[in-house]
């Protein structure tokens, strides 16, 4: 099934496909809706490409595009903005690519326990958007407690916010346990561009606490990072 060339606007969520298979959801403009832009859920391969997803109801919304339980999904070349989360990965097997995902309060977030998931040449800039409850804003990329996660070649500035009091650091590529759930492990972080991140005391451009073991950080141009020298 393909759903392509729609403008879908007013809705609690945009896009739903639940149960589905090898769907493609392609070049529509979707805003204006609920929790969530594009949902698919207990789906298997799915493609997100080439969307333009915008939030634009008053408040804080949730999910710009999100991948729940769909093993094996591309999410490729949309245009995201205006969400708490930009991109949330709750899947396993998941290639995340070439988008451009800003003016949210995360841009892309992995969930934990999930793994096999590629976040290559994405444009992630600008993700300052406030929310009305004490969590960090102002993050790029986050790796939260999942494993076997490539985060490549990918642009990211300007994510900037003072969090501190928190407890957590911000900025732009972020990669942390979630304590007593999963450990991020097998992390590869390499060739990135990281300018422009964070602005508190618990911020940087790449901000590494974790335990897990078999994470590499390499060749990223980037000015500062936790602990320092990742950089």
């Amino acid at each position: 099934m393909t759903v392509s060339g729609l403008q879908i606007s007013g809705f609690p969520v945009g896009v739903l496909i639940a149960g589905g298979e090898r769907t493609a959801i392609e070049d529509n403009q979707i805003d204006g809706t609920g929790p969530y832009g594009i949902l698919a859920t207990n789906s298997a391969r799915t493609r997100y490409a080439d969307n333009t997803i915008v939030h634009g109801l008053a408040g804080v919304a949730g999910v710009g595009a999100c991948a729940e339980g769909s093993t094996g999904s591309t999410i490729a070349g949309n245009d995201v903005s205006g969400f708490i989360t930009g991109l949330c990965i709750s899947s396993s097997q998941v290639g995340v690519r070439g988008n451009r995902v800003h003016d949210n309060h995360f841009g892309i977030f992995t969930d934990p326990g999930y793994h096999d998931i590629d976040i290559q040449d994405n444009q992630v800039e600008h993700n300052t958007r406030g929310a009305p409850f004490p969590l960090p804003t102002g993050i790029g990329i986050i790796v939260d407690g999942s494993h076997d996660v490539t985060i490549r070649g990918n642009r990211v500035s300007g994510n900037l916010v003072d969090n501190s009091g928190f407890g957590l650091g911000a900025g732009g590529v972020l990669v942390v346990d979630e304590p007593g759930v999963a450990v991020a492990s097998n992390v590869v972080v390499r060739h990135n561009v990281l300018t422009d991140n964070g602005d508190g005391s618990l911020s940087a451009d790449l901000w590494i606490d974790t335990v897990g073991t078999g994470n590499v950080f390499a060749q990223n141009d980037g000015q500062t990072s936790h602990p320092g020298g990742l950089c």
